[in-house]
C-alpha cells in the first residue's frame, strides 16, 4: 500500500482517538471536531486506495462517501458530520460559541459512528 495512503489512514486514526481524548476531557467541540476530520482523512485514504489519485479538495464528507461507495447506513451521519468542520469552530456559523454546543451525549455518538466508518474503511483496505 502506497504511503501516502497510509499516512491518511494513521492520522484518522490518531484524530479519533484525539476525538475520544478531548470527549473525556469535557471539551466536545474539539471532539466534535476530530470526529469529522477522523471520517475525512480514513475516507480519503480509501479514495487514493481505490482510484489510485490524490483525494479531492472537499470536506464534504458526503461527497467522499459517494466516491468510496459509502455503505447506505453511514450516508445520514457523514452528512449531520460534514457540518462539525465549520459548526464546531467557528462562532459565526451558528451565532453561538461551539464550545457552548455540544454536550457529551451527542458527542459520544459521534464518536461511536466515527468508530464504525473507520472499521468499514479498514476492512476495506485490507488492514
Amino acid at each position: 500500500m502506497r504511503l501516502e495512503i497510509l499516512r491518511f489512514w494513521e492520522q484518522a486514526q490518531e484524530d479519533l482517538e484525539t476525538a475520544r481524548y478531548n470527549s473525556a476531557g469535557g471539551k466536545f467541540y474539539a471532539a466534535a471536531f476530530f470526529c469529522q476530520q477522523a471520517v475525512e482523512k480514513a475516507l480519503k485514504a480509501l479514495y487514493m486506495h481505490q482510484t489510485r489519485e490524490p483525494p479531492p479538495s472537499t470536506h464534504s464528507l458526503v461527497v467522499l462517501g459517494r466516491l468510496v461507495d459509502a455503505p447506505k447506513s453511514f450516508h445520514r451521519f457523514l452528512k449531520e458530520l460534514t457540518a462539525e468542520y465549520v459548526v464546531s469552530r467557528y462562532p459565526n456559523a451558528t451565532d453561538e460559541i461551539p464550545a457552548r454546543l455540544y454536550d457529551a451525549e451527542l458527542v459520544a455518538e459521534y464518536v461511536s459512528k466515527a468508530q464504525e466508518v473507520l472499521a468499514w474503511v479498514q476492512k476495506t483496505l485490507g488492514l
